[in-house]
C-alpha cells in the first residue's frame, strides 16, 4: 500500500514527488504543496504488520499522536502541520528540513570533535526535554534522526517513534539495523517501563557514535555480559568528563541512568546546568509624545541562565515567535531623509516595510557586561585573540565597549564551546523584533524617549519630550525600564552588533528572520539600538547603522542570542 509519484492527494494540496524511504515501520515521501513549498509526508508501512486489524489500530495511534505532536512548537523539533488521507492510508505532513542527517555527515569524516558534537547534543537534549514536558517520548533518537539545517546551522529532531509499542529483537535485527546500537534494554522488552531515561540512553549512544564513529554494542548483547567499550578507547581525545558522562547515560539498567535529560546534560555541562524555566517580574512603561507616563503594567517573562564561573551569570530571556512589520513608515519622525541617506553612507534606509516571521529564540536580558566579557575572554581562543578589558568606561556591570564585530563572533564561539549552546549574534530582523516587543511606535516605550527611560545624548529631544543632563558615558545595565519581552537597554547605552552584511535598503530582504549575508556590502556589518553618544532619533527601534567588522569604538558593544529549550 504505497502512494505513487506524481499523485495528488484528494482533499489536500500536496503532490507526491519522491519516495524517501520505507523499509521499516514507516514510509516517507517528499511532496510539494500548491504554493511550491516542500514537505515530508510519513505513512505507516502496511507490509510491516501481521494483519489488517493491527495495521488499522496503529494508524489510529499515528493520527492521534500526530495531532498531539502538532501542538509541540520548538525550533529543534520537526514541525508537524496536519494529517491527510488517501484511500485507506493516513499520512502525517511535516516540515521539510533542508540539510543532512548526522549519520550522513559521519560517512564523510572520521568522527566529530567534542567542540563540534557537544553543541549538537545540547540542542537535541533540550529539544527532548521540551518534548518530555509535553508528555511524549521520542523513542528513536539516533544520528539518522537528527538533521543539521544548512541555515541556520541547528540540529533538528525528526522521525518520532510514532505508533511503536515496542522494539523487539527480530525487528531490530531484520528491519532497523541503524537503531540497533542506540536502543536501550527496555525497548527489547515488551512490558518494560519506559520513560525519559529511555531517550537518555539513546542520546548518550548518539554522542558515543559522533565522537568515535563506532556504533555501541547493542543492549541485548551487553545483557549477555558483553562489555561496552568506553568511547575513550576508540578516541583518546575524548575528555574524562565526557567519557564518564556517556557511560553513565548508557548504563544498562534504567534505574542506574540519569532519570531525565536535564540530569544527563548536567554531567556533560556542569558549569551550565539545565534547570526548569524560571520567570522574572517587571513593569512595562508607556509614555505619550510629551514623555509623560500613560501606562505602567506588570509583566513577567521566562529566562534561562548560564553560569560563566566565579558567580558571573548570563541571563537569556525567552522571546516568543511571531510576525511583525520590519522597518519604519515614511511618516515616522526622525526617519532618515533621502538627502541624509546620500550624505551619510553608513546610515541604512528603513524601507520598504515588510512582514517578517520570527521563530522563538532566547536573547540576552542585557548587553554583554564587562564582567561577562572578561569571563569568556579568559577562555582559550577559537580563532581570534580577545582583549579581556577593552572598555573605556570601566565597571563590571556596565556594558562592554570597544568591541568589533569580529570580537563579537569570537566571543560567541568561545561561549558556545564552553556551554554547549549555540550562541551567536542576532540577525537584524531578530534584533528589531525583540526591541519592538509587539509595539509599532518609534520606541518600545511609545511615541518618544526621555532621559528617565534610556541613556542617550539628551541635550536633544524627540517628539515633544524634554531635555536632560547628558551622562556622557555608559551606565550599568538594567537601571532603566525594560520592554514587554523583559529586555533592558534596547535603546541607547551601547550600539549592538548584528550578524548581517550591510544592505542599503530592505529590497530583497529575507522574510524568515534569518541573517542577510548575501549581496550587500561585505565590508560593513549592522549595528542597532543607538548609544549614550547619539541623539534620540538614532536610538529608534528601526534605525540602521553600519561599521567595518574589524573596527571598534567606545560606544559599541554586543548582545547575544541562542536557541534552546527548557
Amino acid at each position: 500500500m504505497y502512494w505513487q509519484l506524481g499523485q495528488t492527494l484528494p482533499n489536500s494540496k500536496y503532490v507526491i514527488q519522491k519516495r524517501l524511504g520505507g523499509s521499516g515501520f514507516s514510509v516517507t515521501y517528499l511532496a510539494s504543496s500548491k504554493d511550491g513549498r516542500p514537505v515530508v509526508i510519513k505513512t505507516l508501512n502496511a507490509l510491516h504488520y501481521d494483519n489488517e486489524s493491527k495495521f488499522e489500530q496503529q494508524q489510529v495511534k499515528l493520527v492521534n499522536e500526530a495531532l498531539s505532536l502538532a501542538k509541540c512548537k520548538h525550533p529543534q523539533v520537526v514541525e508537524i502541520y496536519e494529517v491527510v488521507r488517501e484511500g485507506e492510508l493516513w499520512g502525517m505532513v511535516m516540515e521539510y528540513i533542508d540539510g543532512k542527517d548526522l549519520a550522513n555527515h559521519l560517512e564523510n569524516r572520521r568522527f566529530f570533535s567534542e567542540a563540534e558534537a557537544l553543541p549538537i547534543i545540547r540542542q537535541v537534549g533540550e529539544a527532548l526535554s521540551y518534548v518530555h514536558s509535553q508528555g511524549f517520548l521520542h523513542r528513536d533518537v539516533k544520528p539518522a534522526n537528527i538533521v543539521l539545517r544548512r541555515d541556520p546551522r541547528q540540529a533538528v529532531l525528526i522521525d518520532f517513534g510514532l505508533a511503536r509499542e515496542y522494539i523487539d529483537n527480530r525487528t531490530l535485527t531484520q528491519t532497523n539495523r541503524v537503531t540497533y546500537g542506540f536502543a536501550p534494554i527496555e525497548q527489547y522488552q515488551r512490558k518494560a517501563q519506559r520513560g525519559a531515561f529511555t531517550d537518555v540512553y539513546a542520546l548518550a549512544a548518539t554522542l558515543y557514535n559522533l565522537l568515535t564513529n563506532q556504533v555501541p554494542f547493542p543492549a541485548n548483547f551487553r545483557e549477555q555480559n558483553v562489555a561496552l567499550i568506553p568511547p575513550q578507547q576508540h578516541n583518546p581525545q575524548i575528555s574524562d568528563r565526557i567519557n564518564q558522562g556517556i557511560l553513565m547515560g548508557m548504563e544498562l539498567s534504567p534505574e542506574n541512568r540519569p532519570q531525565s535529560v536535564e540530569e544527563f546534560l548536567r554531567l556533560l555541562f556542569p558549569q551550565a546546568p539545565v534547570i526548569q524555566v524560571p520567570t522574572f517580574a517587571f513593569e512595562v512603561v508607556t509614555v505619550n509624545r510629551q514623555g509623560k507616563m500613560i501606562n505602567c503594567r506588570p509583566q513577567q517573562a521566562e529566562y534561562l541562565a548560564d553560569n560563566l564561573g566565579n558567580g558571573i551569570i548570563l541571563e537569556m530571556v525567552s522571546i516568543p515567535g511571531g510576525s511583525f512589520v520590519m522597518g519604519s513608515p515614511e511618516t515616522e519622525e526622525g526617519r532618515p531623509t533621502k538627502e541624509e541617506l546620500k550624505k551619510y553612507e553608513w546610515w541604512g534606509d528603513e524601507s520598504p516595510q515588510h512582514q517578517v516571521t520570527v521563530p522563538p529564540f532566547y536573547m540576552g536580558k542585557y548587553p554583554i557586561t564587562q564582567d561577562q566579557w572578561l569571563a569568556v575572554a579568559s577562555l582559550p581562543p577559537v580563532k581570534e585573540k580577545l582583549n579581556p578589558n577593552p572598555s573605556y568606561f570601566k565597571g563590571g556591570n556596565r556594558p562592554v565597549g570597544r568591541i568589533s564585530w569580529l570580537d563579537g563572533v569570537e566571543f560567541c564561539a568561545r561561549l558556545t564551546r564552553e556551554t554547549g549552546r549555540d550562541y551567536r549574534l542576532p540577525s537584524e530582523a531578530e534584533w528589531e523584533y525583540a526591541c519592538r516587543a509587539g509595539t509599532t511606535t518609534p520606541f518600545h516605550f511609545g511615541e518618544t524617549i526621555t532621559p528617565d527611560l534610556a541613556n542617550y545624548c539628551c541635550d536633544d529631544t524627540y517628539a515633544a519630550s524634554y531635555k536632560g543632563v547628558w551622562r556622557e558615558q555608559t551606565t550599568d545595565v538594567g537601571i532603566f525600564p525594560p520592554n514587554a519581552f523583559g529586555l533592558y537597554d534596547m535603546h541607547g547605552n551601547v550600539w549592538e552588533w548584528c550578524a548581517d552584511i550591510f544592505h542599503k535598503n530592505y529590497r530583497g530582504a529575507p522574510s524568515d528572520s534569518s541573517a542577510w549575508v548575501s549581496g550587500g556590502n561585505d565590508s560593513l556589518r549592522l549595528l542597532r539600538g543607538g548609544s549614550w553618544l547619539v541623539h534620540p532619533r538614532l536610538c529608534r527601534g528601526a534605525f540602521r547603522y553600519c561599521f567595518g567588522p574589524g573596527l571598534s569604538d567606545v560606544n559599541i558593544g554586543l548582545r547575544v542570542v541562542c536557541v534552546f529549550a527548557r
